[in-house]
Order: C-alpha cells, then sequence, then structure tokens
C-alpha cells in the first residue's frame, strides 16, 4: 500500500483498512517511512573495517510478586515454574558501533540456535563481536572475531560496555 501509490497514503486510509487507531497508524507510516529511506531492510550490520558489534539480551516485564494472582498464576501453568523470567519477554539486541543503530528483536527462546541465527542473519562475515559469557554466544569465533566480557570479573573492558538497557535499570 504505502510504496503502490504514486501520492503516498494517508493515515487515515490505514487506520480504517486496518481497524487500529489513526495515532497507530501515523506511527507505523513513519516507521515504515523510515525503513523505506534508509533502506535498512536486507543489510547486515558490522564488517571488517567498523567499530564492531555488540549484541546481548534482556527479559523485559513486571515482577511476578507485583502481579495480579490470577495472572501469575496463569503464566506459572503455561510456562510449568515460576523463576524470575516467568511472564516475559526475551530482547535480542545487536548494536552496530560506528552507525550507532540498533537492532531489537523478540525472540521465543534464549538458546544457542535462536540467539546464534540472529546473529548470523543481522552482522556481516569477519566484525568483531562483542558479547558476554553466555553459552549460546560460545560457538561466534568461527566466523567472527568475537570478544567475550566474564561479568563475574568485570563489566567494562576498553571500549565494550554492556547494551543501553543493561545499565540503565529500565528493564
Amino acid at each position: 500500500m504505502l510504496v503502490n501509490c504514486k501520492n503516498g497514503i494517508s493515515s487515515y486510509e490505514i487506520h480504517r483498512d486496518l481497524g487500529v487507531s489513526q495515532k497507530s497508524a501515523w506511527f507505523m507510516l513513519h516507521r515504515l517511512r523510515l525503513v523505506v529511506k534508509t533502506g535498512i531492510m536486507g543489510t547486515k550490520l558490522g564488517g571488517t573495517e567498523s567499530g564492531g558489534v555488540e549484541v546481548d539480551e534482556t527479559f523485559v516485564g513486571g515482577k511476578l510478586k507485583n502481579m495480579h494472582r490470577d495472572r501469575r498464576e496463569r503464566f506459572a501453568a503455561q510456562s510449568g515454574h515460576t523463576g524470575g523470567a516467568t511472564g516475559k519477554a526475551i530482547v535480542h539486541g545487536i548494536l552496530d558501533r560506528d552507525l550507532r543503530q540498533v537492532r531489537a528483536t523478540v525472540v521465543p527462546d534464549v538458546k544457542r540456535e535462536t540467539l546464534q541465527t540472529e546473529v548470523l542473519e543481522n552482522v556481516k562475515y569477519g566484525t568483531k563481536v562483542y558479547t558476554d559469557d553466555a553459552v549460546p554466544y560460545d560457538k561466534l569465533h568461527s566466523r567472527y572475531i568475537h570478544e567475550v566480557v566474564n561479568h563475574a570479573e568485570e563489566y567494562v573492558r576498553d571500549r565494550f560496555t554492556q547494551m543501553v538497557w543493561k545499565t540503565s535499570g529500565h528493564c
């Protein structure tokens, strides 16, 4: 719809066709126009001459003790346990230092296959990749220059710091 119309498309038309509010339609259109303008679809981050790419994941959501009992029990029934990650979304993020661009996606789990697939789809071969010492990232050295920070010993080394959402305290 967006690229097929010669004169573009209005947020009111999106609002009517998709059944969302006009404000939501306006927001979606601005995001889509940004993607079309910058051409970031299908491009990969990093490169051999870049400053590197930081990769990390985080759990986003409220604390179980603050949830209503019914909601807490529903999450416990779905996951089979009541641990700290119950009822939270897993967000995987990739930060390109040179472009100052972040790509964040919601992933279903933190297994090696899932997280390494995200890295392989979004980062160029030969890029310097900075991660923590989590098991899903331990085999990245075959395709990338892989540097690791062990959080038991340090949080910052040289130019490598943890991703923005880990240090901001908002999650």
